[in-house]
């Protein structure tokens, strides 16, 4: 967007209680726009550039200064170079010292540190309320086997068989995403030999030319033509010149074979009419 409307931001936001920073598009690509509470984000003060907004200001529960970032980088290498060394510059004309980038590295790695701790932990709450869960069942279902279980003890049975699948399906997903990582950073050990198979194949599967009218052709374009125009004239329609023997017709009645067959069958009938009555009469009569 060339400009921006307060009630584009609030139909994204979903209300008028934001407080925003924004550099704007130049041409068809970039554009940038930072949104936050401000009853819980006060700003102090702003640096906008084609590739960053930086946002100054205090948390409403904390007395320190805060620096929002919001950062969209280029893919050019040049570009991205340059946009980082501006970083660096902010962060050391802000915090006095280039060495603080040392410090804001120990401060990632001590917060993924506390990340994998805070994920152990989970865990081993997971695997604690699953044992949990599964000791609770084998109680209950005993007492179903006895036939004193409770309507109550019936009903938790249902939820801890729901709790116990939804701590398997979280087990699987887990797996599922050590599994995808495992590949993206180590990748299969058989993947080259098998690529280097199927190109081996591939090249030895290449037509390399083919005769056409006594002459060795080698451009593609031509082979191809070949190829299509051999296989369109197998595939066209033709003349038959198949010769199929006449169908000899089936035997059939004469006239008087036919009026004596359906005179036999009139007479059947009329039979059958005439045993129809008496037995009606026959009802009747008893």
């Amino acid at each position: 967007m060339t400009r921006l409307e307060l009630f584009r931001i609030k139909s994204m936001w979903g209300n008028y209680a934001f407080d925003y920073a924004c550099s704007m598009s130049r041409g068809r690509s970039g554009g940038l726009i930072s949104v936050w509470d401000p009853n819980y984000f006060v700003k102090d003060q702003i640096w906008c550039d084609d590739c960053y907004i930086i946002v100054q200001g205090k948390w409403a529960n904390s007395d320190d200064v805060f620096f929002m970032i919001n950062i969209y980088g280029p893919h050019e290498m040049p570009a991205k170079s340059s946009l980082w060394s501006r970083m660096l510059d902010f962060i050391a004309t802000h915090e006095g010292d280039s060495n603080q980038c040392l410090t804001f590295h120990e401060k990632l790695k001590y917060i993924k540190q506390k990340i994998k701790a805070w994920i152990h932990n989970a865990k081993q709450g997971d695997v604690s309320r699953y044992q949990e869960v599964k000791l609770r069942l084998i109680e209950i279902e005993e007492k179903i086997d006895e036939r004193v279980a409770s309507d109550e003890e019936r009903q938790e049975r249902m939820n801890l068989l729901k709790e116990c699948d939804d701590l398997n399906k979280l087990e699987q997903m887990d797996t599922f995403q050590k599994a995808r990582v495992k590949w993206d950073v180590e990748g299969d050990e058989n993947s080259k030999i098998f690529h280097r198979m199927l190109k081996q194949k591939r090249h030895q599967q290449t037509v390399k030319g083919i005769m056409i009218n006594g002459e060795w052709v080698t451009n593609p374009q031509h082979v191809k033509m070949a190829f299509m125009n051999f296989y369109k004239e197998k595939f066209d329609d033709h003349a038959s010149t198949v010769n199929f023997s006449p169908v000899t017709p089936q035997s059939r009645l004469n006239e008087v074979e036919c009026s004596a067959l359906e005179c036999r069958l009139y007479c059947m009938w009329c039979l059958e009419l005439l045993l129809d009555s008496l037995l009606l009469d026959l009802v009747k009569f008893l």
